[in-house]
């Protein structure tokens, strides 16, 4: 299943793949704007949408279904590549409880995600400082593009300090969960990716 690589992207509803986030080599420097989706090894089918629940630790007041919709579309920085994916989406909100840490959180989703068989598939940073666009993914963009614009077409949430994006792949479906975290709250976006 090609990935058009647009201006947009979305998280893909797949299966899970074998290997874990950290073998997914990572893209040299050099590497061409496009992401190809068969590079993300084979995986079991996912859980039903959106794939990873809510962490128990979290309570019910500190969650929010922020958004939802049958089909949309989301941009997602892959490999070194902006894509436009398109599918189900849910993002979810979670205010970090006290005590609890946003490292907590990442590792929460990332080895719920690893252990599907998901793949963290972005390599570079949408923001370097919080707030300049890095000079990597600005060269994705048309010169005279607005910083502010970059970074909504990333997907990137302003305010939010780390930026992962996970995939599982499997021979029928794609799952992709996009992970934001600052001190204070996670964004965590799922999208079931539709067969063109």
């Amino acid at each position: 299943m090609p990935v058009r690589t647009h201006l947009l992207a979305v998280v893909l509803g797949a299966a899970t793949v074998t290997a874990s986030y950290a073998t997914f080599a990572a893209a040299p420097a050099s590497a061409a704007t496009t992401f190809d989706v068969a590079s993300i090894p084979l995986a079991p089918a996912p859980p039903a949408f959106p794939f990873v629940d809510w962490p128990a630790f979290v309570p019910a007041d500190q969650r929010t279904a922020w958004r939802t919709a049958a089909f949309d579309a989301l941009p997602v920085i892959a490999g070194t590549a902006l894509v436009t994916l398109e599918g189900r989406l849910e993002e979810r909100r979670i205010a970090i409880p006290e005590g609890r840490s946003p490292h907590e959180l990442r590792r929460y989703y990332r080895d719920r995600i690893g252990a599907m068989g998901g793949v963290q598939v972005n390599r570079l940073q949408p923001v370097s400082d919080g707030a300049v666009v890095v000079d990597a993914v600005a060269k994705l963009f048309p010169a005279d593009a607005n910083p502010a614009t970059q970074l909504a077409l990333c997907g990137y949430d302003e305010g939010r300090y780390q930026y992962e994006v996970y995939a599982i792949r499997s021979e029928s479906a794609q799952a992709w969960v996009v992970v934001q975290t600052s001190t204070w709250t996670v964004c965590v976006t799922s999208i079931a990716v539709e067969p063109e």
